[in-house]
């Protein structure tokens, strides 16, 4: 049911693998494309495909971002940050923009090297003289926020003009963040600074962004702006002993 409604929406595009019998390598044609006589992509030459087809069955392709390159995983918990902060961060009721995989270039600052972040969105912010900026890194399956990762982030944020802009730094898994990058990403906060917001799968994969994190941990939990989401990160994480979650596979 899901990798239908997938299909539906676009992310996956119906068609064929047929091999060219000159060249023998494979195609593939999307479906609005295939025909009895289809012509190498690769050699040019004109094949007659009937046995194929009668033989083969549909195959499927990633479209837009996800079908770039093989290894573009990490672009799917950046569109999951990008939907949760959409339906659960004020962003409904606030201009907000996002931009996903941003690199940056430091303008008057030589020593600092160019940058390349995952995700960047401006918020209006409850001030109107000072807007909100989040400055965000995300992680496949198995992936690891590092020493680099939260340097850069340290950077960025120092570059930034505080008086014009309140800013947040957004650390998001698809897995559960282990005591090591809890650790790193805790330097990122000060005695009186609250940026850090961090989100595993428990968080990116409900409707409700703490929905089942309070189930887990056994507390009310609400929070509908960036700040709240900052503050929640610093009650579950960023105390002498982190809270776990029940369940942590």
């Amino acid at each position: 049911m899901v990798f239908r409604y997938l299909v539906d929406k676009g992310l996956f595009r119906i068609g064929a693998d047929l091999v060219c019998p000159s060249c023998r390598l494979t195609n593939w044609y999307a479906l609005d494309q295939l025909r009895q006589h289809n012509t190498c992509d690769l050699c040019g030459v004109e094949f007659n495909a009937t046995r194929q087809l009668v033989d083969g069955e549909f195959t499927y392709r990633r479209s837009g971002v996800l079908g770039l390159e093989r290894n573009v995983q990490g672009a799917i918990p950046v569109l999951m940050v990008m939907q949760q902060m959409t339906i659960n961060v004020d962003s409904i009721w606030r201009d907000v923009c996002f931009l996903p995989s941003i690199e940056l270039t430091a303008k008057n600052d030589a020593a600092m090297p160019k940058c390349e972040i995952d995700f960047l969105s401006l918020h209006s912010g409850n001030d109107p003289f000072k807007g909100q900026i989040v400055l965000g890194e995300c992680k496949d399956e198995g992936g690891v926020i590092d020493a680099n990762d939260i340097d850069n982030m340290r950077r960025i944020a120092a570059a930034l003009p505080t008086c014009r802009f309140e800013i947040y730094i957004l650390f998001a898994k698809l897995s559960a963040f282990t005591p090591d990058e809890i650790a790193l990403a805790k330097t990122l906060n000060g005695p009186y600074e609250n940026r850090v917001i961090l989100f595993t799968e428990r968080e990116l994969e409900t409707y409700h962004l703490y929905e089942r994190t309070a189930e887990e941990l056994g507390q009310e939990i609400l929070a509908v702006s960036l700040d709240d989401c900052a503050q929640v990160t610093r009650s579950i994480y960023f105390q002498d002993e982190p809270q776990a979650p029940n369940n942590p596979s």
